[in-house]
C-alpha cells in the first residue's frame, strides 16, 4: 500500500455487509494504520440528515407557500379595486381614491384620478382650440385638407366641405380627382401643371374657380406645401383654400368704375373742349356781327 487512501469492500459471509477501510502510511516509519468502520455507521447519519434536510426544506417551502397565500389575499381585492377604477376612469367615470390597507395601491389610486382629470383637462383644451380654429375657418371662409400621396386619399375640414358645398356631414373629396372634378373646365389645366410644379417646388400658391353643386362660381386661393421622404420623394401635400369670391367682385367693380371714371373723364375733357372752341369761335363771330352792324 502506497499513501493515503480508502476502500470499500464486502464481506463474504451471509450478510454481505459493506465496510469502508482507510488507510495510511506513517511519514516516520513504514507502519501502515488501516482503521475499518460498517459502511451503514457512515451512511445512515448522513441519510438521517439529508431526510431531516429534506423536511425542513419542505416545511420551509409550505411557510413560503402559506405566506403568498396570505399575501395575496390580502392584495387580491386592493389590486381588484385598482382594476375596476381604472377600468371606470377609462370610460370617463371620476372616482375618489381608493383606500385600502395597501398603501402602493391607494398612492396609484390617486395617480390615476389626477392624470385622469390631467386628459380631461387636455381634452377640453383640445376641443375648445378645435372650435375656435373652426370658427376662425368658418368666419375667414377658410378650408384645410390633406393629401396622402402614397395611399391616394384625401381628408379636409368641416369649413372646406363648405366652401364646395358639399355635405358637411360627409368625408368630403376623397382623392384629388374628386377636387379636380369641381374646378372650372377653363382652369383644370392649368391648376395641374401648377399642382405638378408645385411637388418639384416645394410650394404651391394659385388662383382658380370652382363650380358648386347649385351652379354658382366661386373664386379660390389655394395654398399647400408638399412633404418628402428621404429620397426627396413626396409623400404628402398639406394645404389651405380660401374663398376670395368677394374680393374678385370687388376688383371686378372697382375696374369697372375705372372704367366709367375713364369715361367721364373724356366726357368731361370734350366738354372743356368744346367750351374753348365755342369761346375761340365767339369772338370771330362777334366782331363779324360788329363790322355787319357798322355796314348797315
Amino acid at each position: 500500500v502506497n499513501g493515503d487512501g480508502v476502500v470499500q469492500v464486502e464481506s463474504s459471509g451471509s450478510d454481505h455487509e459493506r465496510a469502508l477501510i482507510a488507510f495510511t502510511r506513517s511519514q516516520f516509519s513504514d507502519w501502515v494504520a488501516v482503521v475499518t468502520v460498517p459502511r451503514n455507521q457512515i451512511v445512515s447519519p448522513l441519510r438521517h440528515s439529508m431526510i431531516i434536510l429534506i423536511g425542513v426544506g419542505a416545511g420551509i417551502v409550505a411557510f413560503s407557500l402559506g405566506l403568498a397565500l396570505i399575501f395575496a389575499r390580502r392584495i387580491k381585492e386592493p389590486v381588484g379595486a385598482l382594476a375596476t377604477q381604472a377600468m371606470r376612469l377609462s370610460k370617463g367615470q371620476l372616482e375618489r381614491p381608493l383606500a385600502t390597507r395597501v398603501r402602493e395601491v391607494n398612492e396609484l389610486s390617486e395617480l390615476l384620478i389626477e392624470a385622469e382629470k390631467e386628459r380631461e383637462a387636455a381634452d377640453a383644451a383640445l376641443h375648445a382650440s378645435e372650435a375656435r380654429l373652426q370658427l376662425a375657418q368658418t368666419a375667414g371662409r377658410i378650408g384645410t385638407w390633406e393629401w396622402d400621396i402614397q395611399e391616394g386619399k384625401a381628408v379636409c375640414s368641416d369649413s372646406y366641405r363648405s366652401l364646395y358645398g358639399l355635405d358637411p356631414k360627409g368625408p368630403g373629396h376623397k382623392n384629388p380627382q374628386e377636387w379636380l372634378a369641381q374646378v372650372h373646365p377653363d382652369d383644370q389645366a392649368r391648376v395641374m401643371k401648377e399642382w405638378q410644379r408645385a411637388l418639384q417646388s416645394g410650394r404651391l400658391e394659385t388662383e382658380y374657380r370652382i363650380v358648386l353643386p347649385d351652379g354658382s362660381v366661386r373664386w379660390i386661393v389655394d395654398r399647400g406645401t408638399p412633404t418628402f421622404d428621404a429620397d426627396k420623394r413626396p409623400t404628402r401635400f398639406i394645404g389651405i383654400n380660401v374663398d376670395v369670391t368677394e374680393r374678385k367682385e370687388s376688383e371686378q367693380r372697382l375696374r369697372e368704375l375705372q372704367l366709367e371714371l375713364l369715361h367721364a373723364s373724356r366726357l368731361s375733357a370734350m366738354g372743356q373742349m368744346a367750351a374753348a372752341l365755342a369761346h375761340e369761335l365767339n369772338q370771330p363771330l362777334g366782331a363779324a356781327t360788329n363790322f355787319m352792324s357798322a355796314a348797315r
